[in-house]
This record gives C-alpha cells, structure tokens and sequence, in this order.
C-alpha cells in the first residue's frame, strides 16, 4: 500500500440503503501493512452495518471497528506521532482496513 502517514483522504461507506456516504479521515499505515484511521460516531455506524468502505488511492477495502487492542493503541499512537490527534484526546474507535 503507498499511503503515507497521516495522509487525509476521502472514505466512503455505504448506509442501509447502499447509498454512499463520504468523510474525510487521516490515514496510518500499521506495522502489518494494513491502513488505519480515527472513526467519527457516523463512520462507525455505518462500517458495523456494512464493513465495506471505499478508500480515495486505495479502493474498494474491508474494514473492522476496533475499541480495544494493540492494533487500536497502534494506530491511535501513529496518528499522535504525526501531530494529527493533540495529547489528551479521548481515544475513540479507529478503523482497520485491508484489501477485499
């Protein structure tokens, strides 16, 4: 994958009705390869509905939710690294997402 650290680029998922939805999130590359970015309450929503979501340079990807976990504190760590979350940010879900 070629996204770099911290990129902001275009996500898109889908609602019930399969209508696209799009934000604006920054994305991390995990030690594993996989991408990762911080996920707003909307884009949680809808990644538990419906784990499909579409990334700007990327494409189609498959995503999972995470609360807890290395992974999670990974990606949270990342982000704080790149100066893209302050310290002290409550640390929400994030988003991991591997190709289809």
């Amino acid at each position: 994958m070629t996204i770099g650290d911290g990129r902001r680029l275009r996500i898109t998922a889908y609602d019930g009705s399969g209508a696209e939805v799009a934000f604006r999130v920054r994305v991390v590359t995990v030690g594993d390869g996989r991408l990762g970015c911080a996920a707003s309450r909307d884009l949680t929503r809808l990644v538990e509905h419906d784990p499909r979501v579409r990334l700007e340079e990327e494409g189609e990807l498959t995503a999972d939710v995470l609360r807890s976990g290395r992974v999670f504190a990974e990606v949270h760590g990342r982000l704080r690294a790149a100066r893209r979350l302050p310290r002290g940010t409550e640390s929400g879900p994030v988003l991991l997402m591997r190709p289809v």
